[in-house]
């Protein structure tokens, strides 16, 4: 029950914040998240893109609280005398059925991404043509994903060090801050940071059409994953081990970076690779402060769908899937290696 009500919840979170798939397969039916968008590419309305914004935030912010408040109360023991592992507790029939379910939503993903590539390879040019259209915008997207995601792995492994083995005033409310860009829609997020560095803050420039703009998203907007994975980690970890190093004289940075940084190695690649995924796949957060100087790969599917090239929309997607997957083998290899 726990699991499926916090289940629930994410899923929620993770609907309102939608917009690559509703913008092009909605319709009619508007969704909050692509008429921000379209206030402000249609109308330049920015005071009402803003209060759409606020109404789409404010029930991710309760499925988010809900979530946290939930996952909190429920955490229980469950105990009683064990069975032998030989024990069916399904049965054959739902277990079959449950697998032909199973097998359904498999094939309808595997059918989707058929039919991606076979749009992708119905012409030979299609590749070459792709190329040349967002060979920009597909370097940027790799450089810009690949330098996020050490940044954001590392500072969340930092973050979780200091939540699960410092005592200090204002942990929990470190935690949840840290969290909570998890629970704000792409489009808010997103649109915040447009309005916000358009114009210099305190220290800092314009932001406006820079890459540091992208990377300070990107940033933010995986962290809370970077430092669950720290989290999860720090907690299997025997505080006894950073005790007997503090015995032989090992204090502060050095007990972090010579103890426990090491035996966090998994989850700071685990951070990493899904950090890279999810900078390289943004698209609702990222919609407002692309620029010509700095550009995504996924805003020009967007684009190229809109134009009605679907050929060539096909064959920059199934690049970017390619390095993706690619990306993602090459550091499972290197966490096998560790």
């Amino acid at each position: 029950k726990p699991g499926m009500i916090t289940a629930y919840l994410l899923v929620i979170m993770d609907r309102l914040a939608e917009f690559g798939k509703p913008i092009r397969l909605s319709g009619r039916y508007e969704v909050l998240a692509v008429k921000i968008y379209t206030e402000i590419t249609s109308f330049y309305n920015i005071g009402g893109a803003a209060t759409l914004a606020l109404l789409l935030l404010i029930p991710s912010l309760l499925a988010f609280w809900g979530q946290r408040l939930f996952l909190k109360k429920s955490v229980m023991v469950v105990s009683g005398k064990s069975q032998s592992s030989d024990f069916d507790w399904m049965g054959k029939t739902p277990r079959l059925v449950l697998f032909l379910i199973c097998l359904l939503f498999s094939g309808l993903v595997f059918l989707m991404y058929g039919t991606l590539c076979l749009q992708a390879f119905s012409h030979a040019d299609n590749f070459s043509q792709a190329w040349q259209l967002s060979s920009k915008s597909l370097i940027d997207s790799v450089a810009l994903a690949a330098l996020s995601g050490p940044i954001t792995s590392l500072l969340g492994i930092v973050l979780a060090y200091f939540v699960v083995r410092k005592r200090f005033f204002g942990r929990r409310l470190l935690e949840s801050v840290s969290l909570f860009a998890f629970a704000v829609p792409g489009t808010v997020l997103g649109l915040s940071y447009a309005v916000t560095f358009s114009h210099p803050v305190a220290f800092l420039p314009s932001l406006q059409g820079t890459a540091a703009i992208l990377l300070i998203l990107f940033v933010v907007r995986n962290l809370p994953v970077g430092m669950q994975a720290g989290m999860a980690s720090l907690k299997q970890i025997d505080p006894s081990i950073e005790e007997a190093a503090k015995t032989l004289g090992a204090k502060g940075w050095t007990l972090f970076r010579r103890i426990t940084l090491p035996m966090l190695a998994p989850a700071f690649f685990t951070g990493w690779a899904y950090s890279f995924v999810k900078a390289i796949t943004a698209i609702s957060a990222v919609i407002f402060v692309v620029s010509g100087k700095w550009s995504l790969v996924t805003v020009d599917i967007l684009g190229l769908v809109e134009n009605g090239e679907l050929a060539y929309a096909a064959a920059l997607s199934v690049m970017l899937i390619g390095i993706v997957l690619a990306v993602l083998g090459l550091i499972k290899l290197f966490v096998r290696a560790l």
